[in-house]
């Protein structure tokens, strides 16, 4: 969803967040995003984050595009995996400071630390605080012969996907992911004989 702005690639990225007044040196910290390897970058002299500022750090494995004498920003050596991982930073003496585990991502989607909780965003707003939650799905339905349409309430740019049971136990596909272009999503079934329970998910 953002530019690297020394390429101008749309490349992975991880921003830092420094909720204090003072600035915070990263230099000799570690960030990872593998737990089986902690300390797979060490963030070299002169990176820091500013009072109540934040620092982007692109995950695009090109280090060499580390210049603190034209930009601010931090490039690691590895890249972040759509299907989800995690993210680890670590202090200089080998302490785990933080760790983030993100499922499967949206195009263009970021996820954010809001409240508390790590949760995906409506909106991604590097350089500034975390704006509102994505909306989570809900539906109404409308009933016409033997077909039932339900009409999702979504957040524009995520996949969505509709499940369908007979149990609630096992939930099997109804039709394929959607990625939505506005703010409802229309899924369709054919009604059935039998009991058939309906669930919507956004991803993520």
């Amino acid at each position: 969803a953002v530019a690297d702005p020394v390429d101008g690639r749309f490349d992975d990225w991880i921003e830092l967040a420094n909720p204090g007044l003072s600035a915070a040196d990263l230099t000799g910290w570690f960030l990872s995003d593998d737990p089986a390897d902690p300390f797979k970058f060490q963030i070299p002299d002169g990176f820091n984050i500013p009072g109540e500022g934040y620092l982007m750090v692109w995950a695009d494995d090109e280090i060499l595009q580390n210049d603190l004498s034209a930009r601010p920003d931090l490039h690691v050596p590895f890249k972040l995996g759509v299907d989800g991982e995690s993210i680890l930073l670590s202090a200089p003496d080998g302490s785990l400071i933080d760790r983030v585990d993100f499922g499967r991502q949206s195009p263009d989607k970021t996820m954010g630390l809001l409240e508390g909780e790590i949760a995906a965003l409506a909106s991604p707003s590097p350089g500034a605080a975390n704006g509102r939650v994505a909306v989570d799905p809900s539906a109404t339905y409308s009933i016409d012969g033997n077909l039932i349409t339900f009409s999702v309430i979504a957040e524009p740019g995520f996949l969505y996907e509709a499940e369908v049971s007979g149990d609630l136990e096992s939930w099997e596909a109804l039709g394929s992911r959607v990625l939505a272009d506005s703010t409802t999503l229309p899924f369709t079934d054919v009604l059935s004989e039998t009991r058939r329970f309906y669930r919507f998910r956004r991803l993520p």
